[in-house]
């Protein structure tokens, strides 16, 4: 392997609810 894990981030935290996004498409 050429590269080390600095931290792994819970999928919640990565990504958050496209209702919350601000995205008026993704919160249809």
């Amino acid at each position: 392997d050429y590269y080390k894990v600095l931290a792994t981030v819970p999928g919640n935290e990565a990504y958050i609810d496209p209702a919350e996004s601000g995205c008026d498409l993704a919160g249809q």
